[in-house]
């Protein structure tokens, strides 16, 4: 039993617990907080990397968050409304052996001003939409993201890091666990639900 600060994570097996050095960013918290990280299995793969878990990039401010290394089943899963499409199958088992580090939200106007020195969204308080430099960047060029992660030293994440973190454990639709629809709104703005605007970042579950 590994006990911290934030509460205790039962692990399969014995290992060594050190917090590996991370010279890019600055440390937020050494252990996943059990309100946040609600499954235990989650908590000690976490805790056996070693790294800590949620710090600030310092070259970027951004807020990132560590995800273990492990194994998911990538593809689509149909919710009840909708069928998968045919690009987004077979359903195939995929192993991360790295852990790595994700934004723990979008790029905020803020924090891409910060860094570019300008902000190219439409979503912006002179536009008459307040709040936003929490809002996400958009009206992003390809070449202005590749500006921006060799500006940072940072990365896009694969398709495969990007599916493994957003279904977070889950093999349901949505990763609240559930394929039904109308619990949509509560993880995500979409057409439906957004007023056609983007919003703060971290609104959402």
């Amino acid at each position: 039993v590994v006990t911290t600060p934030f509460g205790s994570a039962t692990l399969p097996q014995a290992f060594e617990y050190r917090v590996g050095p991370v010279p890019w960013a600055t440390i937020l918290e050494l252990a996943p907080d059990p309100a946040v990280v609600v499954d235990a299995s989650l908590r000690a793969a976490i805790l056996a990397t070693g790294l800590p878990w949620r710090v600030r990039d310092d070259a970027s401010a951004v807020e990132m968050l560590l995800v273990p290394p492990g194994t998911f089943m990538m593809g689509c899963s149909a919710s009840l409304q909708d069928a998968c499409l045919p690009h987004e199958e077979p359903v195939h088992q995929v192993t991360l052996t790295r852990a790595f580090y994700l934004a723990r939200h979008e790029v905020t106007q803020a924090e891409w001003t910060a860094v570019m020195g300008s902000n190219p969204s439409r979503f912006v308080a002179a536009n008459g939409y307040p709040g936003s430099d929490e809002r996400p960047v958009e009206q992003v060029s390809w070449n202005a993201a590749a500006k921006f992660m060799e500006t940072t030293s940072l990365r896009l994440p694969t398709e495969a890091e990007w599916e493994c973190a957003c279904r977070a454990g889950t093999t349901t639709a949505f990763n609240d666990g559930s394929d039904d629809d109308a619990t949509l709104g509560l993880l995500a703005w979409y057409a439906t639900n957004s007023a056609a605007q983007t919003h703060t970042v971290g609104g959402k579950l």
